[in-house]
């Protein structure tokens, strides 16, 4: 008998634990960090490297529900190569960097496991550069603003009493750019894109720290 009430307090404490972490008032402070690099040996060899940071603050402003702000900022970058001819094929540098409001809503859905989804707006400034076959970037190519928004669900794990690692996913999106190039003589441009997450899967991970 002992033992079962024990068992029966202890789930309570991990359901009270992994409740106040989402109640009113709180505040989640994290982020993500991605990095990635891939080496082409074919007929035109290239060494394209990524990273990314996304800080994130939120307001709980009532019961598993919270308002707040990612900032973001990202590189991606190829190197040239020298051809058969010994010209230059420059590679790119594309860096991006934005904002990004969120309102999100939490479901408890098993001891120290939440449900989530996320609704996000954001707007970015983005530079692309020619890189060398040194992997020097140079000249700007072109500048672009980048509008969207997208909803993206995911599953959060409260390990301990303040902290939650997160697995998320895009479901839907849509954004709006235009480029402007830097170079005379060619034009600027728009697009719309409209995404989903069957058809192009890229997960995140990140972690929280809830006070």
């Amino acid at each position: 008998m002992k033992s079962k009430l024990f068992i029966m307090a202890a789930l309570c404490a991990i359901a009270f634990k992994t409740n106040a972490q989402t109640e009113k008032g709180n505040f989640l402070l994290g982020g993500s960090v991605n990095f990635s690099t891939s080496k082409n040996e074919s007929q035109n060899p290239e060494k394209k490297t990524a990273f990314g940071v996304l800080p994130r603050m939120g307001y709980f402003v009532s019961d598993n529900w919270a308002v707040g702000t990612s900032l973001n900022y990202s590189i991606a970058k190829s190197k040239g190569y020298l051809g058969t001819a010994g010209n230059v094929n420059f590679g790119t540098q594309q860096s991006n960097y934005g904002i990004s409001p969120f309102v999100r809503h939490y479901t408890r859905i098993a001891d120290n496991f939440k449900f989530f989804g996320d609704f996000n707006v954001s707007a970015s400034k983005g530079i692309r550069k020619q890189v060398d076959e040194h992997g020097k970037a140079g000249n700007t190519t072109s500048k672009s603003t980048t509008y969207g928004t997208g909803i993206s669900p995911g599953l959060a794990f409260f390990p301990a009493k303040k902290w939650a690692i997160e697995f998320q996913f895009p479901l839907v999106g849509y954004v709006h750019q235009k480029d402007t190039p830097e170079i005379a003589g060619q034009i600027p441009y728009k697009y719309d894109s409209l995404s989903f997450g069957f058809s192009s899967f890229s997960p995140a991970i990140g972690v929280n720290y809830h006070f």
